[in-house]
């Protein structure tokens, strides 16, 4: 509080009580103005009169004692500080951009790159594009880290969810077969980091790509083609593998 806000108080306080007998009391933790025998404030306490004072001592002595309790209150803040009482700053350095390379539907397809971005550590989203069969393949969608992209950790898995590319069919002699499919692929993924800042690792990721009816249908005409043998029904999980480095 500032001098002219303390003196306004005390005025505000002390004025009714300051006549021709005015004196000042203390016990070692407050003050008290007097008239007489009448305790004005602080009337709990025992206090001994010191002296008769003026106004202005009155006045003077409160703004010194209010400086004693901002003073106190101070170097109470100063000894938090130094104690560490006050939150430290992680140490640990968050990554927000990932870039990678590898093989799988993570990739688009057969091969082919793969970017995310993280708002938060816990969370990605990320765009992918390759060569997939016969042509462009891609995927975009969201990954949630179990544990946050950031220089701590060595291991961390993951869950997604993504939309594109998830399965094709292809036949060299038929080009009426060769057709990509598109659809809704989760998975699960473990990412494992090396290096002292933790910005390069390998990334393994099991995917469930869900089929529509329209990729069922391709397979079914294609074993019933007696032109065409050994026609296999893909199984229900993919794998993915690549080479990240984070930003």
């Amino acid at each position: 509080m500032t001098k002219p806000g303390i003196l306004l108080l005390c005025l505000l306080l002390f004025g009714p009580a300051i006549h021709a007998q005015t004196f000042y009391a203390h016990d070692g933790f407050g003050i008290a103005v007097t008239t007489g025998a009448n305790i004005i404030s602080n009337p709990t306490h025992n206090f001994d009169v010191v002296g008769k004072l003026s106004d202005m001592d009155v006045i003077d002595k409160s703004w010194n004692y209010m400086k004693e309790i901002d003073n106190s209150i101070n170097s109470q803040s100063s000894a938090d500080t130094i104690s560490g009482k006050e939150k430290p700053k992680s140490k640990y350095e968050q990554h927000y951009v990932d870039l990678g390379v590898g093989f799988g539907l993570d990739y688009g397809g057969l091969i082919g790159i793969k970017i995310a971005y993280l708002p938060i550590p816990y969370v990605s989203v990320f765009a992918s594009g390759g060569y997939y069969l016969f042509g462009f393949g891609w995927n975009v969608g969201a990954t949630w880290h179990i544990l946050p992209s950031t220089s701590r950790y060595t291991l961390r898995p993951n869950i997604k969810l993504m939309y594109g590319v998830n399965g094709g069919t292809m036949v060299a002699s038929a080009d009426q077969y060769n057709k990509m499919f598109y659809g809704v692929t989760p998975g699960a993924g473990l990412e494992i980091m090396f290096g002292k800042r933790k910005k390069n690792g390998i990334d393994f990721d099991l995917n469930f790509p869900i089929h529509g009816k329209d990729f069922f249908d391709q397979i079914d005409a294609m074993k019933a083609d007696n032109n065409l043998s050994d026609v296999q029904t893909p199984l229900p999980v993919a794998f993915s593998l690549g080479y990240h480095h984070e930003f």
